[in-house]
């Protein structure tokens, strides 16, 4: 039975099909070419929005994936994150290992192969 709830004032279906980490990498290939990418000094992987009324706006791979399938913008932040990515059907922990492959928090293990193949998606 699927739930529903409202996030960020978009309706969200709770317990339909899960996105796997392939699916996200490859929806962030299809995506890598509408915004800037760029890894700051402090090794952060960053989405700059180019054009429209958000332009300059930061996001992160799962913020921006969220933002091109139509759920607005949500802010570069854990949280922001572990919500975008239940809006597009991940769990909590593929959101959190995501984003702390790209904050460049650890560089070791799962993190770094996960970052890695962000890199590589998005070729930078």
């Amino acid at each position: 039975m699927k739930t529903q709830t409202i996030i960020n004032g978009n309706l969200v279906f709770l317990g339909g099909m899960q996105m796997t980490v392939t699916d996200f990498f490859n929806k962030l290939d299809n995506v890598a070419h509408s915004y800037h990418w760029d890894v700051t000094s402090n090794n952060k992987v960053v989405a700059t929005i180019r054009s429209g009324p958000n332009k300059g706006f930061t996001l992160n791979p799962i913020t921006a994936l969220a933002h091109k399938s139509g759920y607005g913008l949500i802010e570069n932040t854990r949280d922001g994150s572990e919500a975008a990515g239940s809006l597009l059907g991940m769990t909590r922990k593929q959101a959190r290992k995501i984003y702390s492959a790209t904050i460049g928090s650890h560089n070791r293990g799962n993190t770094q192969v996960v970052r890695g193949r962000i890199r590589s998606a998005l070729e930078v």
